[in-house]
């Protein structure tokens, strides 16, 4: 499994959270997003991160899967609850609730918009309807579902308490090895680019 250095970036992240959720043996492969290997480009001819490389008894032979949505749905068919392995379901991309699907773009504007000017200001507030579409989504007793400051108070308890089950989880301690500044550096990448 090739993801970003530190597994920082989200889809990066999302990929491992789901071989853990699995329970499936993995060796994650660390890869500075800023000096990629030439074999990724060849995984990947967009080059992007994740990629897994589906090899083992149970997963194949030896072919690249890039882009979390194809890895999330590769495994839940080899072992999901119809497959021969063991495993649980997590569901098919395509039969998860999108609630927000405008969430990363909006993120995005909110985080290049420069500080204290009426586009941040109307950036804060298309990002925060995308957050209450999540709010709305995730209810406190639900299960899971398939350089500025953001702090948005009161107004999204039920992405709070969601957002603590899953860091509460063993498969988030097992896959979380970033720090502060890591995730700045990446979304600063993603958002550069």
């Amino acid at each position: 499994m090739a993801t970003g250095t530190g597994s920082e970036g989200p889809f990066s992240h999302r990929a491992l959270l789901i071989l853990e959720e699995k329970g499936i043996l993995y060796r994650p492969n660390y890869v500075d997003a800023t000096q990629k290997p030439d074999w990724v480009s060849k995984a990947d001819p967009k080059g992007t991160l994740p990629i897994l490389k589906a090899s083992g008894r149970d997963l194949g032979s030896g072919q690249f899967i890039p882009d979390s949505d194809a890895i999330s749905d590769f495994l839940e068919d080899k072992y999901g609850p119809d497959a021969d392995a063991p495993g649980h379901r997590l569901g098919k991309v395509a039969d998860c609730q999108q609630p927000a699907p405008q969430l990363w773009p909006k993120f995005q504007a909110f985080l290049k918009a420069p500080a204290g000017s009426e586009e941040e200001k109307k950036a804060r507030g298309e990002l925060l309807e995308q957050l209450q579409m999540v709010e709305a989504a995730v209810p406190n007793e639900h299960p899971y579902v398939g350089g500025k400051g953001w702090d948005f108070g009161e107004e999204l308890d039920n992405v709070k308490a969601y957002l603590h089950r899953w860091i509460g989880r063993p498969s988030w301690r097992n896959t979380a090895s970033w720090d502060d500044d890591s995730i700045a550096a990446d979304l600063r990448r993603k958002i550069e680019a």
